[in-house]
């Protein structure tokens, strides 16, 4: 078991990608709380005044959209982070642009989903086009960082 997992040695790596994780999942989530509550007379609450023929479905809709676009967002980012923490690189090979461009592609998908948030209380029908955005980052950030390596 010592030869697996030495037990004077501090799990550096495993612990800096579980608070990587926790900071993108965390950003993610209180971006999008914050979005629902400053723009939230559309978008959450039932019932509103002047509520868009769409109605209740449309509003859910649109709720399951976000949801599943951050989940994949994060999802992602986590990848990318376990995939840059564990990759067997020499030492020379810097992995701090990869970090850099991880965090810019979770801070960028979280202001892509706020600024959809923020159209469909304002009654625009492409909200629900705006989160697509997050895949093409998504395939941008793939390409960045395969460009990088």
């Amino acid at each position: 078991m010592d030869g697996y997992l030495p037990q004077s040695e501090f799990p550096v790596k495993a612990v800096a990608f579980g608070l990587g994780c926790l900071l993108a999942a965390s950003v993610m989530g209180g971006s999008l709380i914050w979005g629902f509550q400053r723009w939230s007379a559309v978008v959450t609450t039932p019932g509103a005044i002047g509520e868009p023929a769409r109605g209740r479905r449309g509003r859910r809709g649109f709720l399951v959209e976000i949801s599943v676009v951050a989940v994949v967002a994060v999802v992602f980012a986590a990848d990318l982070l376990y995939q840059l923490a564990f990759a067997d690189l020499p030492h020379y090979v810097q992995r701090a642009p990869d970090y850099l461009i991880t965090a810019a592609y979770v801070v960028a998908s979280a202001g892509i989903l706020m600024g959809a948030i923020r159209r469909w209380a304002n009654r625009s029908r492409g909200a629900y086009l705006i989160p697509l955005l997050v895949i093409v980052g998504t395939g941008i950030t793939i390409v960045v960082i395969v460009q990088v390596f």
